[in-house]
């Protein structure tokens, strides 16, 4: 699975990143500052299964939700560990270990 971490300098990536990678999953993060020229091209080798909004600033919001409209029909879901932020399929909690992470994700795409 294909994670894309959308945030602004959140302190919980650090410990999300390794444990989902040691999971075996490809984790890519979006922080402040990203290109979207970048992410576009970056997006069409390896799009996200999941997009998963950090945080309420302006990557994990405004980044998060354009990338999340765009890539939807392609199967892309989006996340947020926010209550109440418009577009997204589901809230995930982005304090949860690997194990529940990965399992919630799984549910939000169908799997599970």
């Amino acid at each position: 699975m294909r994670v894309a971490f959308f945030h602004d300098e959140d302190p919980r990536l650090a410990r999300l990143r390794g444990e989902l990678e040691a999971r075996g999953h490809r984790v890519i993060v979006v922080g402040p500052g990203a290109s979207h020229r970048f992410l576009e091209r970056l997006f069409d080798d390896e799009r996200p299964d999941i997009i998963h909004s950090l945080g309420r600033g302006p990557t994990a919001l405004l980044q998060a939700t354009w990338w999340g409209r765009r890539l939807r029909g392609a199967g892309t879901r989006r996340v947020s560990d926010v209550r109440g932020v418009p577009f997204v399929d589901d809230v995930v909690d982005g304090s949860l270990p690997g194990p529940f992470l990965e399992a919630a994700y799984l549910r939000v795409l169908g799997l599970r």
